[in-house]
């Protein structure tokens, strides 16, 4: 939602789960689990695009609440 006030606007599509994202500063990672490995992207707010930052190779999952932190 726009700080100015006004609509709130999805930046996210296809990220199924609210656990493959963290909300940073000036961006939003999130994994894309759509491809193996995985890809650790950024949603950058100033450009409105995702950028990758790295693969990610998630082996086994055990089912259960999915979830990750950028520090």
């Amino acid at each position: 939602m726009p700080i100015e006030g006004g609509d709130a606007v999805p930046v996210l599509q296809g990220v199924p789960n609210f656990g493959w994202w963290e909300i940073a500063a000036t961006r939003v990672y999130h994994l894309d689990v759509a491809t193996t490995p995985a890809h650790l992207k950024f949603f950058d707010f100033t450009t409105q695009r995702s950028k990758d930052i790295t693969s990610i190779e998630l082996g086994y999952q055990v089912p259960g609440p999915e979830s990750f932190d950028i520090p």
